[in-house]
């Protein structure tokens, strides 16, 4: 496991690669990390950042670590504004980040209702995808 210092360090670094890297280390290791908090702030400001691929990072790491993150309702809010964002990509990861967290997730009815959305968006890739994610959810929709 990577120390949590280094991964803020790479988190704050101008390089998206760097970035990138953190994500990466926070949702392969969220669980176990000591100060849980802190990871949380990372990933929450990362999921803001000006290049969409680390925003798309983000809303992966979100939803792998939504379980968790101490949080819920903030993170669940950061997936739904990412479910919304102007690059495709990002929106196609934050669908696959709702159904990741969907059990977990606050406003299940919302969350479907991005879901639906989703699967009306004009990126070729998103609405095939998000129709799988939706039936899943839907089948564990209570």
């Amino acid at each position: 496991m990577i120390d949590q210092a280094e991964i803020h360090k790479k988190s704050k670094s101008r390089r998206a690669k760097k970035r990138i890297e953190a994500l990466n280390h926070l949702r392969s290791n969220f669980a176990v990390l000591p100060d849980k908090e802190e990871a949380w702030h990372v990933l929450h400001r990362l999921s803001g950042d000006k290049n969409r691929y680390v925003r798309g990072e983000a809303a992966f790491s979100l939803g792998a670590a939504f379980p968790h993150v101490p949080d819920k309702e903030e993170a669940w809010r950061d997936i739904h504004r990412l479910s919304g964002d102007k690059n495709s990509f990002v929106r196609l990861v934050a669908a696959d980040a709702l159904v990741a967290a969907f059990a977990h997730v606050p406003d299940k009815e919302a969350a479907w209702l991005d879901l639906i959305r989703l699967t009306g968006d004009k990126n070729s890739l998103t609405p095939s995808a998000n129709y799988h994610s939706a039936s899943f959810c839907n089948s564990s929709f209570e």
